[in-house]
């Protein structure tokens, strides 16, 4: 699931065993990962268990950057598919309550969608669709606008009583 060089891929060719991943182990490559490996951990390959968490501490050494996760370790832009790594951290808390870092999570979420309304830095502010934080990169995406609110209804509860309220403002 790691190449030679400890990078998460999106791709491999196993007849040449080669491995490919842009800008090092981006966070949704890393949070797939975990899903994986959380998948084997549920069919009874309990040491699976150990590999998931290994991606949660990478994620959180190498991407956790004060108050969100960035994209990849040398691109401090944001990536609207967190579909890939919350949920799958969230089966990882359910496993083990005692799960580091867990706020992050929250801290995350709340910074990106909802802290400032539709203001929020993941929000487009004239199509309210979920877009790329770095400025340059125009990209719009609705399945990213549907899996935010996903998740944010799923969270919800952890939310503090202002973010509560900005949602129900949006």
């Amino acid at each position: 699931m790691r190449d030679l060089y400890g990078k998460a891929f999106y791709r491999f060719n196993p007849d040449t065993l080669e491995a490919e991943s842009l800008f090092g182990t981006r966070w949704h490559e890393a949070g797939a990962l975990m899903g994986c490996f959380l998948i084997f951990y549920e069919l009874g390959v309990k040491e699976a268990l150990n590999y998931a968490m290994q991606e949660w501490k990478w994620l959180n050494d190498n991407l956790w950057s004060n108050n969100h996760f960035n994209y990849a370790p040398k691109l401090s832009n944001w990536e609207l598919s967190g579909i890939n790594v919350f949920p799958h951290v969230a089966k990882l808390h359910l496993i083990k309550p005692d799960l580091p870092n867990w706020d992050r999570v929250i801290i995350d979420l709340q910074l990106r969608f909802v802290n400032n309304l539709w203001d929020s830095p993941q929000w487009d502010n004239i199509n309210k669709v979920v877009v790329h934080h770095k400025p340059n990169n125009l990209e719009r995406r609705l399945d990213g606008t549907l899996t935010a609110w996903i998740m944010l209804h799923t969270f919800y509860g952890l939310f503090t009583q202002g973010n509560k309220t900005n949602m129900k403002k949006c």
